[in-house]
């Protein structure tokens, strides 16, 4: 018996070892299953997720037409400077245009109608003069330098 009895103890450490062994295993068994059903459940929801994602999608019209909307107002805000620089210069323009057929409209600038009176004075006097003048020469018949141009060309040889 001394053999059993010495074997004895070291059986009894076995099956201490080997129950909580199995009760280990049982436990990791456990673990197991709780994550398996865990895993199936994260599996499933990553499933529908891709099929959502990769599945056609709702038209989203309101961002569409913030968009939209968005691009319109960044348009009329770099826009709106030029439009109204060139209504400014429409208007100048027009302006311009009335000053200039308003300065047309008048007779005559009134330093531009001095100037003609006295160049309309002059002409007149000088048309005197030589209306006086040529009066004079008809009636004292040719002049005096005609005659003298006479009297020299007598005085040349003659060819």
């Amino acid at each position: 018996m001394s053999a059993t009895n010495h074997l004895e103890p070291r059986v009894a450490k076995l099956e201490g070892q080997l129950s909580a062994l199995a009760k280990d295993l049982s436990d990791l068994s456990g673990i197991v299953r709780e994550f398996a059903k865990g895993a199936s459940v994260q599996f499933q929801a990553i499933t529908g997720r891709l099929a959502e994602i990769s599945g056609p999608r709702p038209t989203n019209w309101q961002v569409i037409i913030a968009g939209a909307t968005l691009m319109m107002a960044i348009g009329y805000a770099s826009f709106a400077p030029v439009w109204m620089r060139l209504a400014d210069m429409e208007s100048h323009a027009i302006k311009l245009d009335s000053e200039l057929a308003g300065h047309r409209a008048l007779e005559l600038h009134p330093v531009g109608m001095e100037r003609i009176n006295k160049l309309e004075s002059e002409l007149r006097n000088r048309v005197l003069d030589l209306t006086t003048e040529i009066k004079k020469i008809e009636e004292q018949g040719t002049s005096p330098l005609r005659e003298r141009i006479i009297m020299l060309e007598s005085k040349l040889p003659k060819p």
